[in-house]
C-alpha cells in the first residue's frame, strides 16, 4: 500500500526539528513535497541538496487558502497512486491547522493510501516557550481564518495562529479591538524559534503595523480588569451571587419568584424595540438574557437539566426546522418555510390533531396573541374565510349581537358577545396582517399623548380637566387630533 508521511517541520530552524523529522527529509528516500517554501528548514534543505518540490505556485494563482488546500489535497492524492512513499511536509506539526491533512484523513481512501504523522514542534509549544506564559493555565487556540470575536473567554489568554496574510492581520486588529479596546496590549510572534526574532508587543490599535509571515500567531494575555464580558462570564457572575457567599436575594429566587421579572423584561425588550431604541434595546436584552441564564442555572441546581441543554435542545431544533438550510431541501418562499416548519413541529410532538394544537398553546400568552393563533392553526387545515369580506361581515353580526344583550341587559350574554366580538376583530386583523396586540398598544399610547396634550393645554388656559364637562373636553380632544 502506497503511503503519504506528513512531517511537521517546526516552527523555524533545522534545530527545532524532530530527530525523526530531520531523518525524513535529510536521509530517507522518497518524493518530497513542501507545503512552502517560505521555512527556514526548506533554504537548509536545499542548500544540502536534496530535491525538493513546493506548492508556491499554487497560492500565486489561486484566490483564496481554500481553493489552495483542495489543489494540494488533489495533488497528493494523485502523487500517491503513482509513488510507492511519498512525503508532504508542513509548518509546525503536522495535525494543528493543516486543512490539507483533514482532508486526506477524512477521504474515505485509507483502505488504498496509509497517511501517518512525523510529529513536530508547534506553533503552541514555540508560542508558550516564546512568551513564558503557561498555557495549562487556560489558552484559548483559535486558528486565524477561523477566528470569530464571539469565542472569546476573557477569563483566560488567547492565542490566534496561521496569520498569513497582512490583510488577515489587519482584519485581526479591527475585531480585537471592538472586544479589548485601542489599548490593550497584544504580543506578535513570528518565527517563534529563531533567536534573532524578537516578540514585539504593542496595543491592539497599533496591530495592523507588525511584521506578518506564515509563521505569525498574536497572543493576547488574560484580561485581569475586564472591560468586556462574554456568556461564560454571565454565568459565572449568577453562579457566584448564589453561592453560600453570595448574595441573599439571589440564592432566595426560584423559577416562580422569577416568573414577574421575566414578563416584565420581556415586555421592556418589545418596548424598547417600539420605540426604535437601540441603546436601551441592548441594555434590556442584558436583562432579559439574564433572567434566562437565572432560570437556566436554578434547573441545573436542582438537578432538571442544564444550560448545555438548553443551547443544545435550540440549536438541535433550529437545525431540524429549517432543512431547506442544513438538510438539501428546497424551500423558495417564506409561506413555504413557515407551513414546512408547522408540519416538523407537528411530527415532533406526534399531535394527531389541531384541536390537540390549539389546546397547547400557552394560557399565558396575552389573550390577542393566543386567539390570533388560534385562528391560524384553523386556517391551515382550510377553516378560514376566503377572503377578508368574511370576517368583516363577522365583525358587523358579533357587533350586533353585543348590542341586543345590551339593549335586553343580559349581563352574562354581553361578557360572551364581547368576547366574540374581540375574536371576530383579531381575525379581521389577521386578513390585514395587522398584529393585534402591537396594534392595540399603539392605540393605547396615542389615546395617552393626546390626554397629555390635553392636560398640559388646559393648564396653560387655566382651565381643570375635572370642570370642563365632556363637550369641552370633546372639543380639546378635536383640536389635538387636527394639530396632530
Amino acid at each position: 500500500m502506497n503511503t503519504i508521511t506528513v512531517v511537521g517541520l517546526g516552527p523555524g530552524r533545522v534545530d527545532d526539528m524532530t530527530v525523526a523529522a530531520y531523518r525524513a527529509l535529510f536521509e530517507q528516500k522518497g518524493k518530497k513535497f513542501f507545503r512552502t517554501m517560505k521555512h527556514p528548514v526548506a533554504e537548509a534543505a536545499e542548500a544540502a541538496g536534496i530535491a525538493l518540490t513546493s506548492f508556491d505556485e499554487f497560492y500565486e494563482e489561486s484566490d483564496s487558502l481554500e481553493e489552495v488546500e483542495k489543489k494540494i489535497y488533489q495533488f497528493l492524492l494523485e502523487e500517491a497512486q503513482k509513488q510507492e512513499n511519498l512525503f508532504y511536509f508542513v509548518l509546525g506539526h503536522p495535525i494543528f491547522g493543516e486543512n490539507v491533512v483533514k482532508m486526506l484523513t477524512s477521504s474515505g481512501l485509507r483502505d488504498k493510501i496509509r497517511i501517518e504523522f512525523l510529529g513536530g514542534i508547534s506553533q503552541i509549544d514555540a508560542a508558550m516557550t516564546v512568551i513564558a506564559q503557561d498555557f495549562s493555565e487556560g489558552c484559548q487556540i483559535i486558528e486565524a481564518s477561523q477566528f470569530d470575536s464571539r469565542m472569546i473567554d476573557f477569563q483566560q489568554g488567547v492565542l490566534i495562529t496561521n496569520i498569513d496574510d497582512k490583510g488577515l492581520l489587519s482584519d485581526l486588529g479591527v475585531a480585537l479591538t471592538e472586544s479589548y479596546g485601542d489599548e490593550q496590549e497584544v504580543w506578535v510572534i513570528d518565527h517563534p524559534m529563531d533567536p534573532s526574532e524578537k516578540v514585539q508587543r504593542l496595543p491592539l490599535m497599533n496591530l495592523y503595523q507588525a511584521q506578518c509571515s506564515h509563521l505569525t500567531s498574536v497572543y493576547l494575555p488574560k484580561v485581569e480588569d475586564q472591560a468586556r464580558y462574554g456568556y461564560r462570564d454571565l454565568i459565572a457572575i449568577i453562579e457566584r451571587l448564589r453561592s453560600p457567599g453570595g448574595c441573599p436575594w439571589d440564592r432566595e429566587q426560584t423559577h416562580e419568584s422569577l416568573r414577574a421579572n421575566l414578563l416584565e423584561e420581556t415586555y421592556e425588550v418589545i418596548e424598547a424595540i417600539n420605540c426604535q431604541d437601540d441603546a436601551n434595546l441592548e441594555e434590556e436584552l442584558g436583562d432579559l438574557l439574564l433572567q434566562i441564564v437565572f432560570h437556566g442555572l436554578i434547573a441545573e441546581e436542582d438537578g432538571y437539566f442544564t444550560l448545555l441543554d438548553v443551547t443544545t435542545g435550540i440549536c438541535e431544533k433550529m437545525i431540524r426546522r429549517h432543512p431547506h438550510v442544513f438538510a438539501g431541501e428546497s424551500i423558495q418562499t417564506t409561506d413555504g418555510v413557515l407551513k414546512r416548519w408547522e408540519e416538523i413541529k407537528a411530527e415532533e410532538k406526534s399531535q394527531q390533531g389541531q384541536s390537540q394544537r390549539m389546546k397547547e398553546l400557552p394560557e399565558a400568552l396575552p389573550m390577542l396573541v393566543r386567539s390570533r393563533k388560534v385562528q391560524k392553526k384553523a386556517a391551515e387545515i382550510g377553516f378560514d374565510w376566503p377572503d377578508a369580506q368574511g370576517p368583516m361581515q363577522k365583525l358587523q353580526e358579533e357587533l350586533n349581537e353585543f348590542q341586543e344583550a345590551i339593549q335586553l341587559n343580559q349581563t352574562d350574554e354581553m361578557e360572551m358577545e364581547f368576547g366574540d366580538l374581540l375574536f371576530a376583530i383579531v381575525n379581521v386583523s389577521r386578513f390585514y396582517k395587522i398584529h393585534p396586540e402591537l396594534a392595540l398598544k399603539q392605540a393605547t399610547d396615542k389615546f395617552i399623548r393626546r390626554f397629555s396634550w390635553m392636560e398640559n393645554e388646559a393648564g396653560k388656559r387655566g382651565l381643570e380637566m375635572e370642570s370642563l364637562g365632556l363637550e369641552a373636553l370633546d372639543a380639546l380632544w378635536d383640536e389635538c387630533k387636527r394639530k396632530e
